[in-house]
C-alpha cells in the first residue's frame, strides 16, 4: 500500500511540477511580449509624418518614437483593432520575431485588403449603402406613424446584420420586413407580445457580382432579411433568384440607392484627397487600419454637402496624424501638464512661475482708516470668503466631499475614465485563458494589448482619485507660509469661490460673491504673486497639476499576469512532496 501511495504521490509531484514549469515559461513569454508592445518603436513621428521605424534608425531631436501600444491606446475602436489583429495573425507570437517585423508583415498583409486605399473605398461604399438604407426605411409611413426608426449598429463587427428597429427610447421595436406584391419594401409593426424584433443585413453589389451576394446569403443562414441596392434587386428579380430566395424564407427588399453612384462618390473623394496628400506616405497602412471607419464620419458630411472636399481631406489627414501625436504624449493624457490647466482655464500657458510657492500674502499692516474702508467696500465679500475658508479649515465634511468629487469629475474626469476601463475590461476578459500562466492557450498580441490598456486605465483612475482626495489639503497648504491665520482662511475662501463652478460650490452666497467681486475685484484678500494678482483658476490648475504628478509617483502599476504565490498545481506539488518525504521517513523508521 505504501508503494502504491508513493507511486501516486510521485505522479502528482511530476504532473504539478510540469504545470508549474510551463507556467514559468509562459509568464516569461508574456512579459517579453508586453515589453515589445510597450517599448519597441514601430514608427517615428517627425515633422507631422509617420516614418516606419527600421532596425538601427537613429531617432534625432524633434522626433518621437511610437510604440504599438501607443497606436492602440488612442485608436477610435479598440474592438475593431483587436478583431483585425486576431483575424490576420495566429495566437502564437514567435519569440524570435521583433515587433518591427511583426508590423511590417501586418502592413504587407493589409496592403491589398480593407486598409488599402481601394479597400477603404470599398468600405466607404458599404457604409454609404447602410446610410442610404437607414434614410430610405425611415421615410416609410408605417415606421413614422409608430415612432419607430431604423438605426445602424454601433459596432462595425456586429455579426450577421447591420440595422435594427427601435423606438425613440432605444428599446427594440416589433417590426417585420416583407416584400410587397410589386417588389416594393414593406414593414409591418406587429403585436409587441410576439417579440418579433427584426434586424436587416444591408448589401450593395454591382450586377456582375450578383453571385457574390448569393454566396453571402448561403454563408449566413441565420439572416432572413436583406435590403439591397436598386441594380442588384432588379437583376435578382430578372434572373428568378428573388423567387428562389423567397421560397427559402429569405426576404430581399429594394433600397433607393445606386451602388455605382456610391462607388463614384467614394472614389472621387479619395481622388480629391490625393491632390494634397500622398496616402501611402502620410497615412501609413497600419495607422489606416487603426483609425478605420473614423474617416466615414467626415465622409458623411462631405457626401451630404455639409463639408467641402478640402475640409474632408484635412480632417482625414488630421485623424491619421492624431494617432501618433496623441500616442506620443502617453496614454489618456499621461502627465497632466497643460491638459489639466486648459480644462480649468484655457490658454493659461505657464500657470504660475515657481508653482504655488510663488503665492505671497496680500496684506501687510493696515491702519484703522484702511480697515474701516475695507469693511465698507469689501464687507460682504470678506464675510462670504471667511465663511467658506473656515468651513474648509474646520474640515466641513459636506463641503470637502463636494470639492473632492467635483475635482475628480470636472478636472481629472475619473468617472469617464472608469467607463473606459469597464469597456476595456470586457475586451480583456475575452483573453483570460491566454494570460493565465497555467492554461495551455498561447498568449497573443491582442490579449496582451487589451490587458495592458485595461491595467493602464485602472492605474490612471487610481492616480486621479488619489490626486482628488489630496486637493483640499494641498489648497490649504498653498497659504501655509502666511503667518496671519485670518489671512490664510480668507485667501483660501476666495480661492474656493473663484472656482465655484469647477468645485461644485453653489447657492445664494456664491451668487452674491460673484455680484460683489465684479464691483470690487481688488479686495484685500485677493491672491497675489511676484508679478501681481493671480487668477484663482490658475492657482487651482497649478495645484491640480502638482497633486496629479505627486500621485503619479506614488501609485504603483500592476503586473500583466497575476503574481499569485499559490495555485492548485503548486499546492499539489508541495503537498505531494511533503507527503512523499513523510512516507520515506516513516519507512526508514
Amino acid at each position: 500500500m505504501t508503494i502504491i501511495s508513493g507511486i501516486i504521490l510521485l505522479g502528482l509531484l511530476g504532473f504539478s511540477g510540469y504545470k508549474e514549469l510551463n507556467a514559468r515559461r509562459k509568464r516569461a513569454k508574456i512579459y517579453s511580449l508586453e515589453k515589445k508592445i510597450c517599448e519597441e518603436p514601430v514608427y517615428v513621428l517627425k515633422d507631422d509624418k509617420l516614418i516606419p521605424y527600421k532596425e538601427g534608425m537613429v531617432i534625432g531631436s524633434g522626433a518621437t518614437a511610437i510604440s504599438l501600444y501607443e497606436l492602440y491606446s488612442v485608436s477610435e475602436d479598440h474592438e475593431q483593432v483587436l478583431n483585425v489583429l486576431s483575424e490576420r495573425f495566429p495566437n502564437k507570437f514567435p519569440e524570435d520575431t521583433s515587433l518591427i517585423d511583426f508590423i511590417s508583415d501586418f502592413a504587407e498583409k493589409i496592403e491589398k485588403g480593407e486598409a488599402s486605399v481601394q479597400g477603404l473605398v470599398s468600405g466607404i461604399t458599404g457604409e454609404l449603402g447602410e446610410m442610404a438604407a437607414v434614410d430610405y426605411l425611415n421615410q416609410l409611413p408605417e415606421l413614422k406613424e409608430h415612432g419607430i426608426q431604423a438605426v445602424q449598429f454601433v459596432s462595425k463587427t456586429h455579426k450577421g446584420t447591420d440595422l435594427r428597429f427601435e423606438y425613440a427610447d432605444g428599446s427594440p421595436a416589433p417590426v417585420e420586413v416583407v416584400p410587397g406584391a410589386n417588389g416594393e419594401t414593406m414593414v409591418k409593426v406587429v403585436d409587441s407580445k410576439r417579440e418579433v424584433f427584426e434586424q436587416i443585413q444591408v448589401k450593395s453589389y454591382t450586377v456582375d457580382n450578383m453571385d457574390n451576394f448569393m454566396a453571402d446569403v448561403r454563408t449566413n443562414p441565420d439572416v432572413d432579411n436583406y435590403i439591397v441596392n436598386k441594380e442588384l434587386f432588379a437583376a435578382l428579380k430578372e434572373n428568378g433568384k428573388l423567387d428562389v430566395l423567397n421560397s427559402h424564407g429569405v426576404n430581399v427588399v429594394p433600397g433607393d440607392w445606386s451602388h455605382a453612384a456610391h462607388v463614384e462618390e467614394a472614389s472621387a473623394l479619395f481622388n480629391h484627397v490625393e491632390e494634397g496628400l500622398d496616402i501611402a506616405e502620410d497615412i501609413p497602412l497600419v495607422a489606416l487600419a487603426f483609425f478605420g471607419y473614423k474617416a466615414v464620419a467626415n465622409i458623411k458630411d462631405y457626401t451630404r454637402g455639409a463639408a467641402t472636399g478640402e475640409e474632408c481631406r484635412t480632417k482625414i489627414t488630421a485623424d491619421a496624424i492624431r494617432i501618433p501625436v496623441a500616442g506620443g504624449t502617453g496614454f489618456v493624457g499621461a502627465k497632466a501638464g497643460a491638459y489639466i490647466g486648459t480644462i480649468i482655464n484655457p490658454g493659461i500657458g505657464t500657470v504660475i512661475g515657481g508653482g504655488v510657492g510663488a503665492i505671497v500674502g496680500a496684506i501687510g499692516g493696515s491702519s484703522l482708516v484702511r480697515c474701516l474702508r475695507d469693511k465698507f467696500m469689501y464687507g460682504k465679500i470678506i464675510e462670504i470668503i471667511d465663511k467658506y475658508g473656515s468651513r474648509v479649515y474646520n474640515r466641513d465634511s459636506e463641503l470637502i466631499t463636494t470639492i473632492e468629487e467635483n475635482i475628480s469629475s470636472n478636472v481629472y474626469h475619473a468617472d469617464q475614465l472608469m467607463l473606459q476601463a469597464y469597456e476595456a475590461g470586457n475586451l480583456a476578459d475575452r483573453y483570460d485563458a491566454e494570460l493565465d500562466p497555467y492554461h495551455s492557450a498561447e498568449a497573443s498580441v491582442p490579449a496582451v494589448l487589451s490587458n495592458i490598456h485595461y491595467r493602464n486605465l485602472i492605474h490612471e483612475h487610481t492616480i486621479r482619485e488619489k490626486a482628488s482626495r489630496s486637493i483640499v489639503d494641498a489648497l490649504k497648504g498653498t497659504f501655509s507660509h502666511i503667518v496671519d491665520a485670518k489671512q490664510r482662511v480668507r485667501m483660501l475662501g476666495d480661492l474656493i469661490l473663484g472656482n465655484a463652478d469647477t468645485l461644485g460650490v453653489s447657492g445664494a452666497e456664491v451668487i452674491l460673491y460673484r455680484h460683489e467681486i465684479k464691483k470690487y475685484p481688488n479686495h484685500p484678500y485677493v491672491i497675489k504673486g511676484e508679478n501681481g494678482t493671480i487668477n484663482p483658476k490658475d492657482v487651482l490648475a497649478t495645484v491640480c497639476q502638482e497633486q496629479y504628478e505627486k500621485a503619479h509617483e506614488k501609485v504603483q502599476e500592476d503586473t500583466i499576469v497575476s503574481n499569485r504565490t499559490t495555485n492548485i498545481y503548486q499546492v499539489m506539488f508541495w503537498g505531494a512532496l511533503l507527503v512523499t518525504v513523510g512516507l520515506l521517513g516513516y519507512q526508514l523508521l
